[in-house]
């Protein structure tokens, strides 16, 4: 029986041994280029059998920077 992503990586994070350990990868936006062209398809996850996926959002405004009370 195949194990599916999402319990091998709940099953890592239980620290219980996995039948194999779940991969992760990232890309800077150069690099990412390249490897769309070499493997001609965006969905790099699939093609490597990657498991852990990226959830996000990008911020609606800029937020202020914030004074260092360090000086740094």
């Amino acid at each position: 029986m195949a194990v599916s992503p999402r319990d091998r990586v709940l099953t890592t994070l239980f620290h219980k041994e996995p039948d194999e350990v779940p991969k992760y990868i990232r890309f800077i936006p150069e690099m990412k280029v390249k490897v769309f062209e070499k493997i001609g398809t965006d969905n790099y996850e699939d093609y490597f059998g990657i498991e852990i996926r990226r959830v996000g959002f990008k911020p609606v405004k800029k937020l202020p920077d914030i004074p260092s009370n360090w000086n740094v």
